[in-house]
């Protein structure tokens, strides 16, 4: 068994493959799957209800144990689409203080409403975690900049373009 697997990084194995991606299709009637990945839906809500909570859900809710903040500490999601703003409701459900940041005014405003401390652009104060939703490479130096003493940044998004040198060896050491 891989390391990565081993230690419930299964998304990091190198001979991965995931249905849609790697293979043609996507859900089966019928299909063989370990426990560890099933969660049971709740019986009598539409399936229009659950679809949105199932991808962005999961993605929200895996970015948010790897970026693992404190109880009550302040977590900075960059970019805030499905995954960002359901993994925000995530944190701030048991008490964490959520600084999103990201240019649409619109989506600003929804962060507001959902319940963040602040929305904008960047964050000036310390964050204890932060999860780089946005696929763009280069906000991997600024979110780590953001960073409080040992901070995590957790990386849910696919980069369109690498990071910076400078922050792939900063990151790596």
């Amino acid at each position: 068994m891989a390391a990565y697997c081993a230690r419930g990084a299964e998304n990091l194995c190198p001979r991965s493959e995931n249905r849609g991606w790697c293979t043609d299709g996507g859900h089966a009637g019928y299909t063989t799957v370990s426990a560890a990945f099933t969660y049971r839906l709740p019986e009598g809500v539409p399936d229009v209800d659950l679809a949105p909570r199932l991808c962005g859900g999961i993605i929200g809710h895996r970015a948010l144990r790897r970026a693992g903040p404190p109880p009550g500490g302040r977590l900075g999601p960059y970019g805030f689409g499905g995954s960002a703003h359901l993994c925000a409701q995530m944190a701030l459900a048991p008490g964490a203080t959520v600084h999103v940041m990201t240019r649409r005014a619109a989506v600003r405003r929804l962060a507001l409403e959902l319940g963040a401390a602040s929305a904008q652009d960047a964050y000036a104060e310390p964050l204890d975690s932060a999860i780089l939703f946005a696929p763009v490479g280069e906000l991997v130096p600024v979110a780590l900049r953001a960073l409080d003493r040992g901070g995590v940044l957790a990386i849910a998004g696919i980069p369109q373009a690498s990071p910076p040198a400078r922050a792939r060896t900063a990151a790596s050491s």
